[in-house]
């Protein structure tokens, strides 16, 4: 409650126009950019890393392994 009545407060409070500028401005475009490829990478090196260490220890004789 102490997270989410601020969050609706802060979103009930902001004008539709200034959003609409907001996001069509080439900062925003960059920024969101940015964030999506980020994303992209640090989910693919991650799983990557998960898949090797999840076969590594599914075919490996580890001891104390039930």
């Amino acid at each position: 409650i102490s997270i989410i009545l601020p969050l609706l407060n802060l979103v009930s409070s902001l004008d539709v126009n200034i959003l609409e500028e907001l996001v069509k401005s080439s900062q925003f475009k960059d920024a969101l950019t940015n964030s999506l490829v980020v994303t992209l990478f640090a989910t693919i090196i991650s799983i990557s890393i998960s898949y090797i260490l999840a076969y590594t220890i599914c075919r490996t004789n580890i001891k104390r392994r039930k």
